[in-house]
C-alpha cells in the first residue's frame, strides 16, 4: 500500500471518528438536557441569536431565559417597520431576537411582502405570525423545542449521509426533517405525550400565564448577560389557537398576484389549487423542504392551555380582510383580494323575450293581421268589380276577343296603312262606353302626358342611335376596341386587397382607428404559430401527492412522462427549423425561429417566448425525468408530477419550493400561463388536461412587407408539422399565414368550378339566341353563336373597363368583385341581349325597310326598357358606395360602372354586331364560318317555341281568374311570412366558412373550441395624458388596498366575476400595483436600488446584482408610502427593465415591458394598457357580444377616471361591422330600392303606380331571400349584404321589363295587357336571365369553397328562383288586377280627338264620371 493511500485512509478514519464523536456528544447532550426544567412564563425566550447555518437558512440558539433589551438602533428601526407593536411601551423593548435574527427576519419577509402587502389585513396577520415566533418576549409560552443539536462555531453543518460500516448515520438536520415528515398530518393539539390527559387542559379564558410555572424559577439563574451559544434549535412546535390560524388563512385566501392573477396561496401552499387549508399552509411554511424555512416549525392548533407543560397557544388578534388594521395603511383590502369588501354584483340583465301577442310573436302576429286585412280588401275589390261587370252589356264583355285579332293585325301594319288602325279604334270606341277609358289613358293627367313625351323622346333617340350603329358597324366596333384597350391599361396598376382588415373594416371606423393606434403605440399583436396536441392512445393516471395533504390527483393522458418526452422532442425539432426566402436582389437567405421570435426578457435573456408546459422544466429532458429520493435513496419523494402541480398553480414562481426545487419560469425567465399551455381540463384542475398547446410567438410588423422572414419560417413550420408522423400524438395546427394561404388555395381550387359555371352560361347564350327551323340544312344559318359569344365578350369587356378605370384611380379591387361582378353584369347583359335579339326575331320588316332602320326601330322600342333596368341598377349600386364597409363600397362602385358600360356596349357595339349578323343570316351564310353560304327559299322571322308556349298556354292558364287570385294570395302570404322570419337571420360569419372544406385550419378551429379554456387577450388602453403621479390619480387605476372601489382594475375584476355575461375571463394584470410594491425600500435587498455614478446621477441595480454600493431608490421613511410626482416617473423605466427573480418577483420586464409608452420628454406616460383575457368565444354571437361588453366596460372606466379608455383585441376590427350590420343593411337596401323607384318612375312615363309596383315586387323578392337565409342557415354579413344589394339589381331585370311591356301595351284591358306583356317579355326573361343563371348556379353547388356553396350557390339560386317566380307568376297576376294606366301613344290621342269630335258622344271621364267610373275611382 502506498504512503498516499495510507495517508488518505488515516485522514478518513480521523474524520469519521470526529463526526462519530460529535454525534455521540449530541446524543449525550440531548439526554442530559432532556430532564432539565423549561421555564414558561411571560418575558422568557425559547431562543436568542443564531447558531450556525442550516441547509436553508440559519439555526437559532437555544436560550430559555429572560428577554433581552434591543439596543441596536438600526435593527430596532428595521424591526419597528415590521412589528411596530413591540415598541408601543418602549423604544428599547426586551425581545428574544438579536440583530442577526432581525436582519434574517427582514430578508425572509421580503418575498412574502411582495405578494401579501397589497392586502393590509393579510400582511398584518402574516407578519404577526412571524413576529411572535421570531422576537416575542413570551416565546416560551407557545414555542416548544422538539430537537436541539450541539453547536460549535468552527464545525460546518454536514448535509451528507455518512457511511459507518454497514450503518448509515444521518446529519442532525436530516433527522429533524424526518421527524417533521412523521408528524401528524393535521395540526390539532395537544402535542404527543403519553402522560398527557386532555381533560387536564384548561380553556385560555381561565388561565393566567403568570401562574403557569412548572418549575421554581427563583432557583434558576436566568440573568446571563450574554446568552450561551452552544445549542442549535432544529425543530419546534408552534402553538397557536385555531382562531388565529383561521383568521390568518381567511384574510389571505383570496389575495391575488397581479402579474398572473393567480391566488398568492397557490405560491405559498403546497397543496393543489382548492385544497389548501390553514394547517397545510402553515405546515408548508414551516417545512425546510420549501427552501425558505431555516428549520422545522410545526404548527399546533389548540384552544387550551396545558397546566402540565405550561404551554399557552399564541392568540394574537387577527384582522379580517374587510377590517382596517389601524397600523400602516389604514385601509381594508381591495375587492379583488377580499370578496367581503365587494359591493353586491350588479344583476345580469336577462335576455328580453320576444314580445308576444296572444302567445304569438308580435312580428308574426302583426304580419298575420296585415295579411288577412289585405285578403279582405282584395276580396272586397273583387266583389265590387264583379258587381260592376254585371252592369255592363253582355256584348261589351266580349269586345276584346272580337276585335283582338283585327287590332293586332292593324297595329302591325299601321306603318303602311295608318288609317286602318285608326278606323278600327274608332269603331271600337263607338261601340264601347268611355266608362272604361281609364284602361287606356287619362288625358287629364299631366304626369302621364309628360311621361308619354319622355317615352317617345327616348325611343326616338335610341331609334336613331340604332340606325347609326347598324349602318356603321366597323367604326363602332373599332372605337370600342380602342376604348377597352385604353381601360385595360389600368390593369397594370391593379392592386388586389386580400387583407381581411382592409376588406371588412373602414379606415374611419372606431375599431380600425383603435387598432392603428395600438399598433403604432405598442407594436402590432404578435404572430402566433400554434399546435394543439392530444394523445389518443394514452390514458389518464392517478398520482398520490407526497407533500402537504395527501391527495389523489388525476393526470390527463397528455401529461404522462412518455408523452411529455415526445412533445418535448417535437418542440425542440420545431425550434431548430430553418426556412429560407429570397430578397429583392434574388439572394436566398436562411431564417430561424431565433431571428423572428418575440423575446420578452431581452437583453437579459435571449430565448424565444414559447408557450409550452415543458417550459416548467426549462425545455430540458433531464429535468423532466428528475426524481428526488428520500435520504435512504429507496423511495421517490418528488418527481415531475409534483413540479407540474406546483407550477400550474404558481407559474410565476422563481423556484419550486417543494422538494423538486426547480424554477417554474421558462428558459427566458418569463412565466407560462397554464390556461394557454394546456387544454381540456376542468375548472382550475390543470393537470387533468387532455391537450397540450404549443404556441410559438413571433414578432409582427405594421407593414406586411416586413414580415417576409416570418412568413418564410411559417411556411417551413407548416411543411414540417404537416409531414410529422407520430402514432402517439394527434395534432391540429395553424400559423399566422394559414388562413390567407388556405383562402388562396381555395380560390385556386375553385377556379375550375367557376370557369365551368361561366362556360355553361356562355354556351347556353351562344345557342339559345338562335332561332332554329325544322330543317337541319339551315341550322348553322339560324344559330347565333358568334353573336352570343360576342355579347359575352362585351360583358367581360365591361368588367375589365370598370377594373381598369378604377385601377387608374388607385382604387383597390377585392376577390368579391372578381367573383360577383361578372355574374351580375352577365345577368343584366344576357337579359338585355335576349330581349333585343328576340324582339328583332319576332318583328316583321316593313316593305322597303332597310335592315338598319328595322334594327333602329326595334332598338327604339326595347332600349327604354334596357335603359330602365341598367340605369336602375347602376344608380342603386353607386348609391351603395355610401356604405362604410370597404368590401360593400368597392363592390358597389365597380358594379355600377360595369353595368353602365355594359349597357353602352349593348346599345352600340352589340347593335353593330347584330346588324352584321342579321345581314349574314339574310344572305344565308353560316354562323362562325361566314364564307360558307347556303340556299334558302324564304327567310322570314317568326315567333319562337317559347314565345308560343307563353302566349298560347302559360299566360292563359296563369291569368285565369281562379289561378291568378290564388297566385296573388300565395305570394303575398309568403312575403308576410318572410317578413317575420327575416328578423331571425343570424349575424356574423363563422371564420371556418371562408376555408376549403378539407382545410386543416377547420380542424384547428374545432380544436380551439374543444380544448382551450381561455380566449383572446384583450387590452384596456388608457390613451393620452393622465395623472399617474398623484395619489388620487393612482387610486382611480390601481386595484390594491386603498384604491377606489370603481377603479380601472376593480371594474375589470368585477366584470370577470360575471364572465358568462361580460366575456371577461379574469381580472387584469396591473403594472401599477406591482410597481407600487416593487419600489418599496423593504428588505435587505430591495427590488428598487440605484448605484451612484456621479452627483445626482444613478444607474439601476438589479436585485440579483450583489453590490454593496447600491442603495434603495426611496429612503426607509417612505416604507408604506406611494411615490408621487417626479419620483413616480423617475423609477418606472427601471421597473420595466427589471427581470423577476428569486429576490424580487415583482420585476416588470417580462409582464409589462411593452405596456407603457412615455411622452417624448419622458416626464409623463402617454399611453398604457392593462391586459386580461376574454372567455372562450365559439361563434359570431359570442365575438360580437364580447366586443359590446368590452366597450361598455371601457366607457364606464372612462367616465370614472376622466380619460379615454378603449378595449382592443385582434378580432374587434373584423366583428365591429356586425354592430351596425342591420342598420347598414336597411340603409343599403333602402337606398337601392329608393333609386329603383326613382328611375322606374322617370323612365316609365312618370307613372307612379308602375314605379310602386316594381319597387314593391323587388322588395318582396329581397324579403323572401332574407327568409331563405334564415331557413338555409345563411348569416348576415358583408358577403350576404353584397348579395342582397345585387339581388335588387337582378330583381329589376325580372320585373321592370314585364311592367314596362304592360304599360306600353296597346291592348285594352288589364288582363289582355298582362297577357301581352307576359308573352312578349316573359319568354325573353325566362330564356335569358333565368335559364342562363340557373345553369351556371347549379355548378357552384360542387365548389370546394364553403363560401361559394353557402353564400353564392344558395343565395344566387334563391335570387333566380324568387326573381323568376315573382316576375313570371306574381307580377302578371297582380298587374291583371291592379295594373297601372297604359302609357298614352299618338294613336290614343287620335282616338280621343276623334271621339270628342263626334256628335252625341258619351261623356268622357274629364267631363263627368258615371256611376261605374266613380265607384272604380
Amino acid at each position: 500500500m502506498s504512503p498516499d493511500i495510507r495517508g488518505k485512509l488515516q485522514r478518513s478514519k480521523m474524520r469519521i471518528k470526529s463526526i462519530a464523536t460529535l454525534l455521540i456528544t449530541a446524543v449525550i447532550l440531548q439526554l442530559a438536557i432532556a430532564d432539565l426544567p423549561v421555564v414558561r412564563k411571560k418575558g422568557y425566550c425559547t431562543w436568542y441569536g443564531e447558531c450556525g447555518k442550516s441547509p436553508t437558512g440559519l439555526y437559532n440558539c437555544y436560550y430559555n431565559g429572560p428577554a433581552i433589551p434591543l439596543k441596536d438602533k438600526k435593527a430596532a428601526a428595521v424591526l419597528k417597520g415590521l412589528c411596530p407593536w413591540f415598541f408601543e411601551k418602549s423604544e428599547e423593548p426586551a425581545l428574544c431576537c438579536d440583530t442577526v435574527q432581525i436582519d434574517y427576519f427582514q430578508r425572509t419577509m421580503q418575498l412574502p411582502r411582495q405578494f401579501l402587502s397589497r392586502c393590509p389585513s393579510c400582511w398584518h396577520n402574516f407578519v404577526q405570525l412571524y413576529c411572535q415566533s421570531t422576537c416575542s418576549p413570551d416565546q416560551s409560552l407557545f414555542l416548544d423545542v422538539k430537537l436541539k443539536i450541539p453547536y460549535h462555531p468552527k464545525l460546518a453543518i454536514n448535509n451528507t449521509i455518512i457511511n459507518n460500516g454497514n450503518k448509515k448515520v444521518k446529519a442532525v438536520h436530516e433527522v429533524a426533517q424526518i421527524d417533521s415528515e412523521e408528524a401528524a398530518a393535521d395540526c390539532n393539539g395537544p402535542p404527543v405525550d403519553d402522560d398527557f390527559n386532555i381533560q387536564e387542559e384548561t380553556p385560555l379564558s381561565e388561565i393566567d400565564s403568570n401562574e403557569i410555572n412548572p418549575v421554581d424559577t427563583d432557583s434558576t439563574d436566568t440573568t446571563t448577560a450574554k446568552p450561551p451559544r452552544n445549542e442549535s434549535i432544529a425543530a419546534v412546535d408552534y402553538y397557536m389557537t385555531p382562531e388565529f390560524a383561521n383568521g390568518l388563512f381567511d384574510a389571505c385566501s383570496e389575495v391575488k398576484f397581479p402579474g398572473n392573477n393567480e391566488k398568492v396561496l397557490n405560491v405559498l401552499c403546497a397543496d393543489p389549487t382548492g385544497h389548501c387549508t390553514p394547517c397545510s399552509w402553515l405546515k408548508y411554511l414551516g417545512n425546510p423542504n420549501n427552501g425558505e424555512a431555516p428549520f422545522k416549525i410545526n404548527p399546533v392548533f389548540t384552544d387550551y392551555a396545558n397546566p402540565k407543560t405550561g404551554i399557552i397557544p399564541m392568540n394574537k388578534t387577527t384582522f379580517a380582510c374587510n377590517v382596517a388594521t389601524g397600523v400602516g395603511i389604514k385601509a381594508t383590502c381591495s375587492c379583488q383580494d377580499c370578496p367581503a369588501v365587494c359591493k353586491p354584483l350588479p344583476p345580469i340583465p336577462t335576455q328580453p323575450k320576444p314580445p308576444t301577442i296572444a302567445n304569438i310573436r308580435s312580428v308574426l302576429f302583426i304580419v298575420i293581421m296585415i295579411y288577412f286585412s289585405l285578403v279582405a280588401i282584395f276580396i272586397l275589390i273583387l266583389v265590387v268589380r264583379y258587381a260592376r261587370d254585371k252592369i255592363k252589356p253582355v256584348d261589351d264583355a266580349n269586345l276584346d276577343d272580337e276585335f283582338s285579332e283585327k287590332i293586332d293585325h292593324a297595329q302591325n301594319s299601321q306603318a303602311s296603312d295608318p288609317k286602318s288602325y285608326l278606323t278600327l279604334r274608332n269603331e271600337l270606341a263607338d261601340i264601347r262606353s268611355i266608362n272604361d277609358s281609364e284602361e287606356r289613358c287619362d288625358s287629364s293627367s299631366v304626369l302621364i302626358e309628360a311621361g308619354s313625351v319622355m317615352e317617345r323622346t327616348i325611343s326616338s333617340y335610341f331609334g336613331r342611335l340604332g340606325v347609326i350603329c347598324a349602318r356603321h358597324p366597323i367604326i363602332v366596333i373599332v372605337v370600342w376596341i380602342i376604348f377597352v384597350g385604353i381601360c385595360s391599361g389600368g390593369l397594370a396598376f391593379t392592386k388586389i386587397t386580400t387583407d381581411p382588415v382592409d376588406l371588412w373594416s373602414s379606415p374611419t371606423s372606431r375599431s380600425r382607428k383603435e387598432k392603428d393606434y395600438y399598433d403604432k403605440t405598442f407594436s402590432p399583436f404578435y404572430r402566433t404559430e400554434q399546435i394543439i396536441i392530444t394523445a389518443p392512445h394514452s390514458k389518464s393516471s392517478i398520482y398520490t401527492t407526497r407533500e402537504g395533504t395527501t391527495q389523489q390527483i388525476e393526470f390527463g393522458p397528455v401529461l404522462q412522462r412518455d408523452i411529455l418526452e415526445q412533445v418535448l422532442e417535437l418542440q425542440l425539432s420545431i425550434q431548430s427549423l430553418v426556412g429560407n426566402y429570397t430578397d429583392s436582389n434574388g439572394t436566398v437567405h436562411n431564417v430561424t425561429l431565433e431571428d423572428i421570435c418575440f423575446k420578452p426578457t431581452s437583453p437579459t435573456f435571449s430565448e424565444c417566448e414559447i408557450e409550452s408546459v415543458l417550459q416548467y422544466f426549462q425545455n430540458n429532458n433531464t429535468l423532466l425525468n428528475k426524481a428526488v429520493y428520500d435520504s435512504d435513496h429507496l423511495f421517490i419523494v418528488a418527481d415531475y408530477h409534483d413540479h407540474l402541480l406546483y407550477c400550474t398553480n404558481n407559474p410565476t414562481s422563481v423556484k419550486d419550493i417543494g422538494k423538486f426545487a426547480t424554477p417554474c419560469l421558462g428558459t427566458n425567465g418569463a412565466p407560462t400561463n397554464p390556461n394557454t399551455a394546456l387544454g381540456g381540463f376542468n375548472g382550475k384542475h390543470y393537470v387533468n388536461a387532455s391537450a397540450i398547446v404549443l404556441t410559438f410567438i413571433v414578432r409582427n410588423h405594421i407593414h406586411d412587407a416586413d414580415n417576409v422572414k416570418a412568413r418564410a419560417w411559417e411556411k417551413r413550420f407548416l411543411e414540417f408539422v404537416k409531414n410529422y408522423k407520430n402514432p402517439n400524438l394527434s395534432m391540429v395546427y395553424s400559423a399566422q399565414r394559414s388562413i390567407k394561404d388556405e383562402i388562396n388555395r381555395e380560390s385556386a381550387a375553385d377556379v375550375i368550378t367557376i370557369l365551368i359555371s361561366y362556360l355553361i352560361m356562355f354556351g347556353y347564350v351562344a345557342l339559345a339566341l338562335g332561332r332554329y327551323s325544322t330543317s337541319v340544312r339551315y341550322f348553322f344559318i339560324d344559330t347565333k353563336i358568334t353573336l352570343g359569344l360576342s355579347g359575352v365578350v362585351m360583358v367581360l369587356c365591361s368588367v375589365i373597363c370598370s377594373i381598369g378605370i378604377f385601377s387608374y384611380a388607385k382604387v383597390p379591387i377585392t376577390l368579391i368583385i372578381i367573383e360577383v361582378v361578372p355574374f351580375l353584369v352577365l345577368a343584366v347583359g344576357v337579359d338585355n341581349m335576349f330581349i333585343l335579339v328576340q324582339a328583332l326575331q319576332r318583328d316583321v320588316r316593313q316593305p322597303n325597310e332597310e335592315v338598319e332602320h328595322q334594327i333602329g326601330r326595334v332598338l327604339g322600342s326595347v332600349a327604354p326598357s334596357m335603359l330602365l333596368t341598367s340605369l336602375s341598377e347602376a344608380i342603386a349600386f353607386s348609391l351603395g358606395a355610401i356604405s362604410t364597409m370597404p368590401a360593400v363600397r368597392t363592390f358597389s362602385i365597380y358594379a355600377a360602372l360595369a353595368v353602365f358600360i355594359d349597357f353602352l356596349l349593348q346599345v352600340t357595339c352589340f347593335v353593330a354586331l347584330l346588324s352584321l349578323d342579321t345581314k349574314r343570316q339574310n344572305s344565308n351564310r353560316y354562323d362562325v364560318v361566314c364564307c360558307v353560304k347556303s340556299e334558302r327559299v324564304e327567310n322570314t322571322n317568326q315567333a319562337g317555341i317559347l314565345y308560343k308556349f307563353f302566349s298560347n298556354y302559360y299566360a292563359p292558364f296563369l291569368l285565369n281568374e281562379i289561378v291568378k287570385t290564388f297566385v296573388v294570395l300565395i305570394f303575398v302570404g309568403i312575403a308576410m311570412l318572410a317578413i317575420s322570419q327575416a328578423t331571425k337571420v343570424e349575424i356574423g360569419l363563422n371564420q371556418s366558412l371562408s376555408l376549403p372544406k378539407d382545410s386543416y385550419v377547420i380542424k384547428y378551429f374545432d380544436g380551439l373550441n374543444k380544448y382551450l379554456h381561455i380566449g383572446a387577450p384583450v387590452y384596456f388602453v388608457v390613451k393620452g395624458p393622465y395623472d399617474y403621479t398623484s395619489i388620487s390619480g393612482q387610486n382611480k387605476i390601481c386595484g390594491s388596498s386603498g384604491c377606489n372601489p370603481d377603479s380601472l382594475v376593480q371594474q375589470i375584476y368585477i366584470a370577470s366575476e360575471q364572465s358568462n355575461y361580460t366575456y371577461i375571463a379574469e381580472t387584469t394584470s396591473s403594472w401599477i400595483d406591482d410597481y407600487l410594491v416593487w419600489i418599496q425600500p423593504i428588505g435587505d435587498v430591495p427590488c428598487c436600488r440605484k448605484l451612484p455614478v456621479s452627483h445626482r446621477h444613478y444607474d439601476f441595480c438589479p436585485a440579483a446584482e450583489m453590490n454593496s454600493s447600491c442603495i434603495p431608490c426611496l429612503p426607509s421613511k417612505d416604507i408604506g408610502r406611494r411615490p408621487v410626482g417626479k419620483k413616480f416617473i423617475r423609477y418606472l423605466p427601471w421597473f420595466l427593465e427589471d427581470v423577476p427573480g428569486q429576490i424580487c418577483a415583482k420585476g416588470g420586464h417580462a409582464a409589462y415591458g411593452s405596456a407603457i409608452k412615455f411622452s417624448p420628454n419622458k416626464k409623463n406616460i402617454s399611453a398604457t394598457y392593462f391586459m386580461t383575457y376574454h372567455t372562450i368565444l365559439k361563434d359570431s354571437k359570442d365575438y360580437i357580444n364580447a366586443l359590446k361588453m368590452a366597450r361598455t366596460i371601457a366607457n364606464n372606466i372612462s367616465s370614472v377616471i376622466n380619460a379615454t379608455v378603449f378595449p382592443y383585441s385582434v378580432f374587434y376590427v373584423f366583428y365591429e361591422q356586425y354592430l351596425t350590420i342591420v342598420d347598414d343593411t336597411f340603409l343599403s337596401l333602402g337606398i337601392s330600392l329608393g333609386s329603383v323607384f326613382l328611375v322606374t318612375f322617370l323612365l316609365l312615363g312618370l307613372n307612379i303606380a308602375a314605379a310602386i309596383i316594381v319597387t314593391l315586387t323587388v322588395a318582396m323578392i329581397v324579403v323572401d331571400l332574407m327568409a331563405l337565409m334564415f331557413f338555409w342557415k345563411i348569416s348576415l354579413n358583408a358577403i350576404s349584404l353584397v348579395n342582397l344589394v345585387m339581388a335588387i339589381g337582378i330583381s329589376v331585370e325580372f320585373c321592370s321589363h314585364i311592367v314596362r311591356a304592360f304599360v306600353i301595351s296597346k291592348q285594352e284591358t288589364k288582363v289582355a295587357r298582362a297577357k301581352d306583356a307576359l308573352s312578349r317579355m316573359g319568354s325573353s326573361v325566362f330564356s335569358g336571365i333565368t335559364l342562363t343563371k340557373f345553369g351556371g348556379i347549379i355548378v357552384l353547388a360542387f365548389a370546394k369553397s364553403q363560401i361559394f356553396e353557402i353564400f353564392y350557390f344558395r343565395m344566387y339560386l334563391g335570387i333566380v328562383i324568387f326573381g323568376a317566380s315573382h316576375g313570371l307568376m306574381f307580377l302578371p297576376a297582380f298587374l291583371s288586377f291592379f295594373g297601372p294606366a297604359r302609357m298614352k301613344s299618338e294613336e290614343d290621342k287620335a282616338v280621343m280627338n276623334y271621339l270628342r269630335s263626334r256628335p252625341n258622344r258619351p261623356k268622357t271621364p274629364s267631363e263627368g264620371p258615371n256611376e261605374s267610373t266613380a265607384l272604380l275611382a
